[in-house]
Parts: structure tokens; sequence; C-alpha cells
């Protein structure tokens, strides 16, 4: 299977490279200039056929080491296509929430810890072996100003630490966060007894470190904690409910952060130089977590 990415490094380049792809049809399948092929278009094109080389090879390998990482299984980005999956595929909030909600509910108070981004030491030790309760759309007397509201996800583990989580699909610019002013208020005043309480949004990307109290947690590193978890699953012989957390990263590597398979044919070189890397970064961050994970047991 052949991947594109919609997200790119910086969106100069990707002007760049498509405006090198308009001009390579220009150029012979052999590599020699055409009587019009500019002398300079063809070095960069040639730069950029050894690039797409090289980006296959370093994906290629990559996608390898997850799979053993993630054995029996396999790496879920070139093992599974959620682009056509009318549920996952479009942007539905509710979507993404029910399946997070079900997976974290399953789930140690640690991981869901580690899933939302919350690493404080006393509170991970404070719910050590607390049952997770999540609920779905609780209903605040507060969120935007004169309006009552409802919590995406509301996460008690045991009595002593509440999570609430704000689920959004985009970058957290474009959300509607100042309801969470009125969310926090209710949350105060109807738990103000609970020792621990964090606010949390997930997103896509965040330019501030505070959204009305509540912190971003960006969907990529969440994918990151996901991925983590089915290993463990794995090394249990939990295939199946690795399989099931696999299933939802790849629907929000593919559909949310944009690391989605092609569709017909393979890519050339230029499209490889351009696409790849963010695959084989993303997948790479996961490794080098795997790896630290371990050294650390």
């Amino acid at each position: 299977m052949n991947f594109v990415s919609e997200r790119t490094p910086s969106h100069d380049r990707l002007l760049a490279i498509r405006s090198l792809a308009a001009w390579a049809p220009r150029l012979r399948d052999d590599g020699e200039a055409s009587p019009k092929g500019p002398t300079v278009l063809k070095k960069l094109v040639d730069a950029a056929r050894r690039r797409g080389a090289q980006a296959r090879e370093e994906f290629k390998t990559a996608v390898q080491r997850s799979g053993r990482v993630l054995s029996p299984l396999s790496e879920p980005l070139v093992a599974l296509d959620f682009t056509e999956h009318r549920w996952m595929a479009g942007h539905r909030e509710e979507a993404y929430s029910d399946r997070l909600q079900w997976i974290m509910v399953q789930s140690e108070p640690a991981e869901v810890l580690r899933v939302v981004g919350v690493n404080d030491p006393e509170i991970v030790s404070a719910c050590t072996e607390c049952p997770v309760t999540i609920t779905r759309e609780r209903r605040v007397a507060h969120g935007h100003e004169g309006a009552s509201g409802r919590l995406d996800l509301e996460i008690k583990l045991g009595d002593a630490v509440l999570l609430v989580v704000e689920v959004k699909l985009g970058e957290a610019e474009s959300a509607d966060t100042e309801k969470g002013i009125g969310y926090c208020e209710s949350v105060e005043a109807e738990h103000a007894d609970w020792k621990f309480k964090k606010y949390v949004i997930l997103v896509l990307d965040a330019a501030d470190e505070e959204y009305c109290q509540f912190k971003p947690r960006l969907w990529a590193d969440a994918c990151v904690e996901l991925r983590l978890m089915a290993t463990r699953f794995c090394a249990r012989s939990e295939h199946l409910r690795a399989a099931m957390i696999l299933a939802f990263v790849a629907a929000v590597e593919q559909n949310l952060l944009r690391l989605r398979p092609a569709r017909g044919g393979a890519h050339r070189a230029i499209d490889a130089a351009l696409t790849l890397p963010p695959l084989t970064d993303h997948i790479t961050r996961f490794l080098e977590a795997f790896e630290n994970v371990q050294n650390c047991s």
C-alpha cells in the first residue's frame, strides 16, 4: 500500500514540490532532459528522485520495526484503511469520543492518565488500582455564558481524580474553547471535595499552554500512548484488544493527522520525497517511546 500525507512541514515546501511535479512530465522517464527541459530543473528532479528513494527505504524500515514491536499484529498505517469508513472518515466528534471512551474505560488508571497527558506523580499514585468510570455528554449548569453545557468525557478514577476531556478534531485556535470557563465553574462547584481535578482539550495542534483552564493534548501524542498500550496487550497475548486499539489509532492517524493511504498506483519518487517522511517520523516517535519504556522497565 502506498501513502500520501496531506500534512507537510511547511506550506512553502508543498508549493515548491507541486511546482516541480508539474514540470516533471517534461523530462523523459530515463532521466534524460528533453530538449526543452532546463538543466536546473533536471538537477532538482534528480535530487527529488534520490530523496524519494531514500524516503521509501526509511519508511519501509520503520514499518518493519513497528511490525516486530506489535507482533503478531502489524503496523496499522499499512494494514488498515479507515478513509472509507463512514463513521470514522467524517469529522464527527461524537464518533471519536465514543471510541476513546470505550478504550479508556477498559484501561488501567495510569494508562488513562498517559493518554490524556497527565503525568503528575502524586495523581498517578493516588489512583492506582482505582476503578475507571467515564460518562459521555454529561450535562452541567454552565457552558457558554447564560447557557448550560455538556462535557465530552468526564472521567473518574476512583473517588480521588476527576478528568474532564474535551474532544476536538481540529486545532485549538479554531475550536470553541470559551465554554470551558463555564465547564470548570460547574465541575468545581459540584466536586469541591475531590482532591485532584484536571481539564484537558484534545486537539491537532495548539499555540498556547492553556485554553480557559484546559490544557491541550495533541492527538499525535495520544496516538503514541495508545500504540504503547497496544504493545502491552500484545505482550499479554490479548491480541483482540490490541487490534481494536490499533484500529482506532489508524482512524485517527489517517483521518485527523492526514497520514493517509493513497488511492491508485505506485507514486513516483518525487511524491515519495514529500509524502513518506511525515509517516516515517510518526512511526519513529512511537518506536523511540517504546524503547524508552523498555529501558525504564
